[in-house]
């Protein structure tokens, strides 16, 4: 049985996202997207992970310029814990 971040991590590779996968210490999933572009790669990312059992509860926005991609980590709970 695959972990949480193992299946994270295996649902972004299946659709062709490029992410960094951890756990913070509050058991929180967290996927860091650098210079994605916001439909693209980060909306993407919510929709994909909300389909499959996984809800967002937050985005920290770590670097931004005037171009449609920025640097952020999304915060991920899987849907009924």
């Amino acid at each position: 049985m695959l972990t949480a971040i193992e299946t994270v991590e295996k649902i972004l590779k299946e659709n062709n996202l490029q992410a960094n996968v951890y756990e913070n210490e509050l058991s929180i999933i967290c996927v860091e997207i650098n210079c994605g572009d916001w439909k693209h790669e980060h909306l993407k990312c919510k929709l994909i992970m909300s389909e499959n059992g996984f809800e967002q509860i937050g985005e920290n926005i770590i670097d931004e310029n005037d171009s449609d991609c920025y640097f952020s980590i999304h915060y991920f709970l899987e849907k009924g814990i």
